[in-house]
């Protein structure tokens, strides 16, 4: 995806990744994995990451993962959080608030690294903006 630098993944005492968050990029890259994602895997007319699966991941596997079923007005794919409306949308949620909102219609990426606290009560304040930014942008 052309990073800039390495990333790297929080290992656990055992040795390995951990499973539900660690990892860490810089705020361009994070913008790159979402723009590689808003294509659906391609960069530059190389499929990257299988169309198919990057289509799949950010889906709703089934009624039960739709927004507004999952405990929360977001629905789920494959670590991936859906963002509820006419169009796909989703994000890349992190343990602290952090996120990579993507949508795919206009190519839009937002990126936010901030950490907040476990639970992050300004979540509803980046939705509203992302929201009001995707809604601009489609007008």
């Amino acid at each position: 995806m052309d990073a800039e630098a390495d990333a790297s993944w929080i290992i656990d005492k055992g040795g390995y990744e951990a499973a539900y968050f660690g990892v860490n990029a810089t705020v361009r890259d994070y913008a790159r994995l979402g723009m590689l994602l808003a294509n659906d895997g391609a960069l530059d007319g190389r499929q990257i990451i299988p169309a198919g699966w990057v289509r799949a991941a950010t889906t709703p596997p089934a009624s039960q993962f739709q927004p507004g079923q999952t405990n929360s007005f977001l629905g789920y794919g494959y670590q991936t959080w859906i963002v509820p409306g006419k169009e796909r949308q989703f994000m890349l949620r992190g343990l602290r608030g952090q996120g990579v909102f993507v949508d795919p219609k206009s190519k839009l990426v937002m990126v936010h690294t901030a950490a907040g606290d476990v639970g992050d009560p300004g979540m509803g304040e980046r939705i509203a903006l992302w929201f009001a930014v995707v809604d601009r942008l489609a007008k």
